[in-house]
């Protein structure tokens, strides 16, 4: 299972698209959306032939289509539905997928369409907040988790992003909870490192 698409093509090499059997979708933004056309690529030429789930807001069928109209790639909604089963995702709607229960939480972000999901498997929870910032959702997806993938991304309170004094808050109200520190900038991995966690990309987290 992958959690959207960030930039950088190198952060692909690790996957074993063979295995690759779900893509979860927070929002449309280019970090989390617009690589989503890379792993296109790696899909067509798997030799599984079984589709991938891509689980997203709405419209992105759409959007990955016009997105590679504008790169010139060669492949129509058809081409793409060769390797996508796609789910639209709204507000409180869960979707079973073999032994996980994906449950999708409206949040507060600058674009149309901004999710948190909750991913719950065997009576486990991991909640993904995506780009949020302070909201009755995200505290529904916090109560329901017991780990907490938490955007921080900036050091300053604002209307898109959690701030690293929320996100100690939170911590602090939820000591039951696990937390992981995502989205972060390099100074705020420098400067928080004693008090946040921070996870790396070798990392093992299990529920």
């Amino acid at each position: 299972m992958l959690i959207d698409t960030p930039q950088s093509f190198t952060k692909f090499f690790h996957i074993d698209y063979e295995k690759l059997k779900y893509i979860l979708i927070t929002h449309f933004h280019s970090d989390h959306f617009t690589d989503l056309h890379i792993i296109c690529d790696y899909l067509f030429k798997r030799k599984n032939k079984e589709k991938v789930k891509l689980i997203a807001p709405k419209t992105a069928l759409d959007r990955l289509y016009k997105l590679g109209k504008l790169l010139e790639l060669k492949r129509s909604k058809k081409d793409l539905l060769k390797i996508f089963d796609v789910v639209e995702m709204k507000d409180g709607k869960s979707v079973v997928i073999d032994n996980y229960t994906v449950t999708a939480f409206k949040v507060k972000h600058n674009v149309k369409y901004p999710f948190a999901y909750t991913v719950e498997k065997d009576g486990k929870v991991a909640g993904f907040s995506g780009d949020t910032a302070y909201c009755e959702n995200l505290i529904k997806l916090i109560e329901k988790s017991d780990i907490v993938f938490i955007d921080t991304a900036t050091e300053k309170v604002n209307d898109t992003h959690l701030s690293t004094g929320e996100v100690l808050k939170l911590m602090t109200k939820y000591k039951n909870k696990k937390f992981y520190s995502i989205h972060t900038t390099d100074n705020i991995q420098q400067n928080f490192q004693d008090k946040l966690n921070l996870p790396n990309i070798n990392s093992e987290i299990l529920l």
